[in-house]
């Protein structure tokens, strides 16, 4: 599981911040045991078999990543959990389920790199039953000036928390809960990069030249290139973001009515 984590109620490592993380975003929900829940962006399934086993979910996710979906049914089958989670490869903004299907649409750390994040909401709006939940949390810029919501290493620009909740409106949810609870992610996240740091630069060095060999001043050229991106781009931009407070966290939970709105 990797998410950003959420470091202030009792986590002592990063999987257990992790961990907790899912279950702040869980329990805002009175009870998920039975209740059919649609993860979008399941990563590597690691959220979904938190909500089928502590929560006794049923758990159908979507994710556009080959390799992710791969690891994911690999995790499910390996944990004997092909029975409670299903994933699929399919986009946020389509999909394939029929209307009214779940109970909950749960995303995690994912809807920040949708491409059009309006759609996005009015396929969990559909996808829902009526009375059905919204359950996001997710990375936030927290102005519009330039430059200072592009986030590099994702090569997007992220939206505010009150875009957010104007879109989830603007598509005929009803928001009942909005907490910004970056306090409790950034501070940890941040030591947890830091103690990471070398991982991540080797990854990096395997992404780019996936092939082994070349000379050696060619490898420690790469290995001095993905150090400084790695220092720049995930540690010192990421750090300066969070001290000058342009970047939050928001967790929002939202209901679709009852009835249909007549507009």
């Amino acid at each position: 599981m990797v998410n950003m984590g959420y470091w202030t109620r009792g986590a002592t490592t990063d999987r257990e911040a992790h961990e907790q993380l899912v279950h702040e975003l869980a329990c805002r929900v009175s009870s998920l045991r039975g209740r059919r829940v649609l993860d979008a962006g399941c990563g590597l399934a690691g959220p979904a078999a938190l909500l089928a086993c502590d929560y006794g979910a049923q758990i159908d996710g979507i994710n556009i990543v080959e390799q992710q979906l791969r690891w994911a049914r690999q995790y499910i089958e390996g944990n004997g959990l092909g029975d409670k989670i299903h994933v699929y490869m399919a986009s946020a903004m389509d999909m394939p389920f029929v209307n009214e299907l779940f109970d909950v649409v749960f995303s995690l750390e994912a809807a920040h790199c949708f491409l059009d994040k309006r759609r996005f909401l009015e396929e969990a709006r559909r996808v829902l039953r009526p009375g059905g939940t919204l359950l996001l949390a997710d990375i936030t810029a927290t102005t519009h000036l330039a430059l200072t919501r592009w986030q590099p290493a994702l090569k997007l620009n992220l939206v505010t928390a009150a875009d957010w909740r104007r879109m989830i409106e603007d598509v005929g949810f009803t928001i009942e809960q909005t907490e910004m609870i970056g306090r409790a992610v950034y501070p940890g996240c941040l030591r947890w990069s830091a103690r990471i740091a070398g991982e991540r630069r080797r990854a990096m060095v395997v992404n780019r030249s996936p092939r082994a060999g070349g000379s050696v001043l060619g490898r420690r050229l790469k290995m001095m290139q993905a150090w400084i991106l790695e220092l720049l781009l995930y540690r010192t931009f990421f750090a300066t973001m969070i001290r000058l407070r342009l970047r939050e966290y928001v967790l929002v939970v939202a209901r679709k009515p009852e009835a249909p709105i007549l507009r």
